[in-house]
Order: C-alpha cells, then structure tokens, then sequence
C-alpha cells in the first residue's frame, strides 16, 4: 500500500512538472536563470524563446557569452553595468535592443533577480524577457507626431492647451508657453494666471464666453481678447475643455 502511495505521489509530482514546463513553454514570457559572474552565461532558457527571439535554447546554454552578444551595441555597456551592481533580492528592469535570429532589432523588457546561496553570496540570476517592440514603435510614433505638432504650431504661432474642469488643472503647449511668456520648467498653468494675463478691459467678457460655451454645449466658440497690455491674443475655446491662442496683428 505505501509503494502505490509513493508511486501515485512521484506520479503526481512528474504530471506537475510537466504542466508547469507546459505553462513556462507557451508563455509570451521567456523565462531564464543565468550565471552571476562576469558574462551572465544563460544556464536556462524556457523553450518560448524559439517563438519570440527566433534561437534555440541549446544556442544560450552552450555558449556563455551568447546572450550578451546579442545586445545592440548602444545598449551593451548599461546593461552589464547595472547587472554588476545588482544586489541580492533586489528586482531590476531594463528595456534594451536584442539582436533577434532574422538579423532585426527587438526592445526586450527584462526583469531579473538576483539571488544568494546559503553563505550570502551571489547564486543566480533569475528573470524574464519580453517583447515590447510594438510599445516602442507606438511611443516612437507618437514622439514623432509631438514634434511635427510643436514645429508646426511654432512655425504657425499657434498654441494649444486643455483644462480638466473638475481639478481646474491645465495643460500648455510649447507654443502656448512662449506666447504667454512664461518658462515651462517653472511656470505652473492654473485658471486664475490665464485670465489674470488678459486685459482688464476684456477679462469679463471672455469669462462670460467661457461661461456660454460650456453651459450651451456648442462645438467651439471664439472669444477674442488682449494679453496683458499690447499682446493682441485669439482664444478659441472649445466645449471638449480644449483651446487654443495665437497672436495675431494688432489692429486700431
């Protein structure tokens, strides 16, 4: 009775191996231990890393200074750095390029532990890496698309800014920094220091219009009004708590 006992527990025992290799294998994760020492020698690789970087595991295993190998040559020197100064049990991320088996260059999100044996010192590094290329060419997209705005809007002289109006918090362009003459890395935008800078003579008639177009609900309204006292300013104000000012020529 207690050999069929031992043997449904090994039984068991292998069945959760298995699944958990199973699970580990079709993850989009690619999990890793590797060496602590000075070329971070992958000692495993789990076998998704076919799938997601294009190599077999055995190309990591048999050759220490494969993995390091693969990393972009911009990349390479912040990333072994910051593996030498790990500490036991600290988490550490990194995001780096990585050279996959089609010759073309992955953004990889790395976490990794390091761990100790008994005695204190430095065993393993345990991780996992993921593919984040399609992130980074989405924020790369969008940097670009932010900077075509800015040049666009210097070379039109056009700013743009929103207001969440339940924090009254305020968001300003470049643009709309410099029209306003004041400096982003230390001017705070609020509600009060916009309508503080227009004119006493148009002050209320723009906060009346400000009014009407959120309490109307039309699509935009535009309120012309004067930037302190010679800086001629058009502020288009929008019912979606978004606008926008440009200077414009200064008529009699």
């Amino acid at each position: 009775m207690a050999i069929n006992e031992r043997a449904l527990q090994s039984r068991a025992i292998m069945l959760s191996e298995v699944e958990l290799r199973a699970l580990i294998d079709s993850s989009p994760v690619v999990h890793y231990v590797a060496r602590t020492s000075a070329d971070y020698g992958v000692l495993y690789v789990s076998e998704s890393v076919r799938e997601r970087l294009g190599y077999a595991p055995a190309q990591f295993t048999d050759d220490p200074k494969f993995w390091a190998s693969c990393l972009h040559p911009d990349d390479q020197l912040r990333v072994l750095t910051d593996l030498a100064t790990t500490s036991g049990g600290e988490r550490r991320v990194h995001e780096y390029r990585f050279r996959h088996a089609d010759g073309t260059w992955r953004w990889i999100h790395d976490e990794r532990v390091l761990t100790r044996d008994a005695a204190g010192n430095p065993y393993r590094v345990i991780g996992s890496w993921l593919d984040v290329t399609a992130r980074k060419e989405a924020e790369q997209a969008r940097r670009e698309v932010a900077g075509r705005l800015r040049e666009a809007q210097r070379i039109a002289g056009i700013g743009s800014w929103e207001i969440d109006t339940t924090t009254s918090k305020q968001w300003w362009s470049e643009e709309t920094y410099r029209i306003m003459a004041e400096d982003p890395r230390t001017y705070e935008p609020s509600s009060d220091g916009f309508v503080a800078k227009i004119h006493d003579d148009d002050r209320q008639r723009f906060l009346d219009a400000v009014e009407r177009a959120l309490a109307d609900g039309k699509p935009e309204s535009r309120i012309p009004s004067t930037i302190g006292s010679s800086y001629p300013t058009a502020v288009r104000r929008s019912s979606t708590d978004a606008g926008a000012a440009s200077p414009k020529a200064k008529t009699r």
